[in-house]
């Protein structure tokens, strides 16, 4: 057992993340207290963050349209499903839908299959990102 410096509950080593600079090899907080940590210096530091990347943006335009140009004739599949549900919310034919996993409001549409591009699912952007790391773990698997 180890006592969290934050909400200071005292929990099982596996509720910390590792730390290899500690003597016992585990941070000073749990990790939920951690993740809050994160979120609360996210969003202390947006205004500043959001300046750099426009600045960044700005400096690397051509260097951003040349990846998207690259991504779009390396991915047309991907490029074409895209513009078809992006035409689709446009017109009114479909509406944003919450996350189907975990029900959060603001979802986006995730494609199983790009060759199917009105066969979607509706993912909060956290669910989204798990999805997609479940994707490449089967690949991977099936590459080895």
């Amino acid at each position: 057992m180890k006592t969290c410096r934050k909400c200071l509950a005292s929990k099982p080593f596996s509720d910390f993340g590792k730390r290899s600079d500690q003597r016992d090899g585990l941070n000073y907080y749990c990790i939920s207290c951690h993740r809050q940590n994160g979120r609360n210096s996210r969003n202390r530091h947006k205004k500043k963050r959001d300046a750099i990347n426009r600045e960044y943006y700005s400096q690397n335009k051509e260097r951003w349209r040349d990846y998207s140009k690259k991504f779009s004739k390396k991915n047309p599949e991907i490029k074409f499903a895209h513009k078809i549900i992006t035409e689709l919310k446009r017109l009114g034919l479909i509406e944003q839908q919450p996350c189907y996993v975990c029900d959060a409001p603001k979802a986006q549409a995730h494609h199983e299959d790009y060759s199917l591009p009105h066969d979607i699912l509706w993912l909060c952007n956290s669910c989204h990102k798990q999805r997609h790391r479940e994707i490449n773990d089967e690949k991977r698997r099936r590459n080895i």
